[in-house]
């Protein structure tokens, strides 16, 4: 699973501000994402294991788009539902 390094990165930087649990959870908000069936809308979550935060893929909220046009796409119909 392909998940954007920026989006893991400023939730881990976020987590770090304050002492974590063994299995504490933190999900991202909606985004693209790519995995090996194609790209889709989906929320990835960062959880405390082993002293350290691990991403990993969270939720799929749509169906498998060929590209990440398509894929932006349903993100932007999502985000604009949830106004």
């Amino acid at each position: 699973m392909l998940v954007e390094d920026a989006i893991v990165d400023s939730m881990i930087a976020r987590a770090e501000v304050q002492p974590a649990n063994e299995g504490d959870i933190y999900v991202s908000e909606p985004c693209v994402m790519k995995s090996n069936a194609g790209w889709y809308v989906g929320q990835v979550c960062i959880e405390f294991l082993g002293g350290q935060w691990v991403p990993m893929p969270y939720d799929r909220l749509s169906k498998y788009c060929k590209d990440q046009q398509t894929a932006q796409v349903w993100l932007d119909a999502l985000m604009e539902l949830e106004q």
